[in-house]
C-alpha cells in the first residue's frame, strides 16, 4: 500500500522519503545511503546492490519482489 501512495505522490514531483522499507527502496530513482549521520553512497537501488557492500548488507542482497 505505501509503494502504491508513493507512486501516486511522486508523479511529477520530487518526493523524499526516509524509510526502512524496501518496496519503496526498490521503487526508488534514487537512494542517499547514510552511516552515522554522513551520506555514504548515493545512486540506483541496482547500481547500489552491485557496488556497496553497506547496501547490500542493509538490504540483503535481494529484492522484494
Amino acid at each position: 500500500m505505501i509503494a502504491q501512495l508513493h507512486k501516486v505522490a511522486a508523479k511529477e514531483r520530487i518526493v523524499v522519503a526516509v524509510t526502512h522499507d524496501r518496496r519503496l527502496i526498490d521503487a526508488a530513482d534514487l537512494i542517499v545511503l547514510t552511516d552515522n549521520g554522513r551520506i555514504v553512497e548515493r545512486g540506483h537501488p541496482m547500481e547500489l546492490k552491485a557496488s556497496s557492500q553497506l547496501f547490500r548488507d542493509y538490504v540483503g542482497g535481494a529484492s522484494s519482489s
